[in-house]
């Protein structure tokens, strides 16, 4: 896509629902990114990193949400806050979300 304007969001999603067999992302800059089929060693390796997953932090910027989603819990939402501190794998890491909700 390089060389258009960015997709708007309705343009993005009427384009994901144009394609449905590819597995399509978005990047902050609005590049869309064609990622490679599920399958062979991709999947396999998806499923490893699936199973050993203990901490997941979704982060949905139009909401101004932090989806945490931890090994055998149910998922967490945090919404409007400034920063989330890491526990766990990544205790002690701070992620400052202001020049996330900022920059959107």
């Amino acid at each position: 896509m390089r060389g258009r304007e960015k997709f708007s969001d309705e343009e993005y999603w009427a384009f994901c629902m144009a394609n449905p067999d590819l597995r399509l992302e978005r990047t902050a800059e609005g590049e869309i990114v064609i990622a490679p089929p599920d399958g062979g060693e991709s999947a396999y390796r998806t499923t490893q990193v699936m199973a050993e997953l203990r901490l997941a932090w979704l982060i949905d910027g139009a909401a101004e949400a932090v989806y945490v989603y931890r090994k055998g819990q149910a998922p967490r939402v945090r919404r409007h806050i400034a920063e989330i501190v890491g526990d766990g794998p990544v205790a002690g890491f701070v992620l400052n979300l202001n020049p996330v909700w900022e920059g959107l």
